[in-house]
């Protein structure tokens, strides 16, 4: 008997795919026929769901982008009384999104045509900076540029990340 698999299901599998698509072989050789194999589903499946090849990665750049925002309520939520935790929290937790997801990472930095989740991601810290600095745009642009100057220079080493993560919390430190 053949498994039923829903609509919802199939979509995930193609989002969590395409985004290992995008992260192998980038925007310009990114293929829905791989994706579509790669979840053994047929090649129109894709289009079942996804205008088109630019619908399917807007979709995989906000599936990213929705990942990084409820791992940000839940540490406003968790912090809701402390600001400066908070923005100490978001901006390790950013770095530890980024670089434990390689595919995130390679969203975040890749150059696509649309650069929703790269803003949004980005404009989240920023919006928690600005808020906890008052809109001093020099602070902002400090903190901000510590913790994607991480984000690049951090790898799958995990004993030198927390290294480098430490050298980031003590660096927001100094500047809060």
């Amino acid at each position: 008997m053949e498994e039923f698999i829903s609509n919802e299901t199939i979509k995930e599998r193609l989002l969590a795919e395409g985004l290992t698509e995008l992260e192998i072989h980038g925007f310009a050789d990114f293929s829905l026929r791989r994706v579509a194999s790669k979840c053994n589903v047929s090649c129109a499946a894709p289009y079942k769901h996804f205008k088109d090849k630019n619908d399917f990665i807007n979709a995989i750049i906000c599936y990213v982008d929705n990942q990084w925002t409820a791992l940000l309520e839940q540490i406003k939520s968790v912090f809701e009384d402390d600001q400066k935790r908070q923005l100490m929290e978001a901006c390790i937790a950013f770095v530890r999104f980024c670089t434990g997801n390689s595919q995130f990472r390679s969203i975040l930095m890749m150059n696509l045509g649309s650069k929703k989740a790269n803003l949004n991601m980005i404009q989240s810290i920023a919006d928690l900076m600005a808020s906890y600095f008052e809109n001093d745009a020099q602070k902002v642009f400090k903190i901000q540029s510590l913790v994607l100057g991480t984000v690049t220079m951090t790898d799958n080493d995990t004993n030198n990340n927390e290294t480098k993560l430490n050298m980031l919390r003590h660096a927001i430190e100094n500047e809060i």
